[in-house]
């Protein structure tokens, strides 16, 4: 069977942070990357994240991989996937609906991404 993605999968290993904005609170969880692409983010998390979570997170692709300083992938997207693979760990997926690279730390409201040229977001 052909494979039907859009996008290519990157098979990366890197520190996420993703952040649930609900009514009630914010919370933050760490986690780390299994797969990338522009569409999607695949993670581990300790955490079991209800699959509509809308969501952001920050990727952080680190001085290590060749440039002199940590960049940032900030983004937002909703969680359409989520799989127990044991007691404490999840795998979750997310449809990214816009992403921002930057040398940022902090993240950016994706609403503030419209106004930013180098902001992709999906219609």
């Amino acid at each position: 069977m052909p494979d039907r993605r859009a996008t290519l999968r990157y098979a990366l290993s890197m520190p996420i942070t993703v952040r649930e904005d609900d009514l009630d609170s914010i919370s933050s969880h760490a986690g780390r990357t299994l797969e990338v692409s522009t569409r999607s983010v695949q993670f581990t998390s300790d955490h079991a994240i209800r699959p509509g979570t809308p969501l952001d997170f920050t990727i952080t692709l680190q001085a290590e991989y060749g440039s002199p300083a940590d960049t940032y992938i900030h983004g937002s997207g909703k969680v359409v996937r989520v799989v127990q693979r044991s007691e404490n760990q999840f795998q979750v997926s997310i449809a990214v609906s816009q992403f921002q690279i930057s040398r940022e730390e902090e993240f950016q409201n994706p609403r503030s991404f419209a106004a930013d040229p180098m902001a992709v977001g999906r219609e």
